[in-house]
């Protein structure tokens, strides 16, 4: 006696209808996923990699600020060493035509002469100068961007940036379905004559 069972699965049209229906159905969701998973670890990589490019801009600021002294021509000096040393590193994702590709890191210079003390535009632009104040039996440091270095206040200098990281759907579709931003930011002084990377508790641009 032969097994109807086996012959159905084997040859009816309707089973092999529901299988390609069931793959047509899971296929997007798989794709999404796929995507998403893609999508997230290139956030991650970018936000490693703006983070790295950030240490290297105010590592490189501050030490030039304080070899030369705190003029206005060496602020300077000091904000264009750390949009180099910040174009130095790259990101991927910045570019909306080609995703995949690590673009350099471009800051704003946030430079206005005369506007305070270090010359900043703006006390939350992404490089500010400014200076480093310890409290807390020198535990806790708070970033000055309207202070002056000098007397028990370091040299120091904040950089801040977003960047927009766009999908891998624009090189799989050729359609920019989604974008995600990533932002990063990084501090650095000069800490017993030596630059370091800081972890800044309180950023402040109302020091006495």
């Amino acid at each position: 006696m032969k097994s109807c069972s086996n012959h159905w699965w084997k040859s009816s049209p309707e089973r092999r209808g529901v299988i390609t229906l069931i793959v047509i159905l899971i296929f997007p969701v798989i794709m999404s996923l796929f995507g998403g998973m893609v999508d997230l670890a290139r956030l991650w990589q970018a936000r490693t990699e703006l983070t790295t490019a950030l240490d290297a801009a105010v590592l490189s600021g501050v030490k030039t600020w304080s070899e030369g002294g705190n003029s206005t021509a060496n602020r300077s000096d000091a904000r264009d060493d750390a949009l180099e040393a910040a174009a130095a590193n790259t990101v991927v994702g910045q570019n909306v035509n080609s995703p995949s590709t690590a673009e350099p890191v471009t800051l704003n210079a946030n430079e206005g002469v005369g506007v305070d003390a270090n010359d900043n535009a703006s006390p939350d632009g992404e490089l500010v100068l400014g200076a480093l104040q310890t409290s807390g039996g020198g535990t806790i440091y708070t970033f000055c961007s309207n202070s002056s270095p000098g007397g028990s206040s370091s040299f120091a200098i904040r950089a801040r940036k977003t960047v927009t990281v766009h999908s891998i759907w624009k090189e799989l579709l050729g359609v920019n379905v989604a974008s995600l931003s990533s932002t990063a930011e990084s501090a650095g002084a000069i800490l017993a004559g030596a630059a370091e990377h800081l972890h800044v508790q309180v950023i402040s641009s109302t020091c006495p």
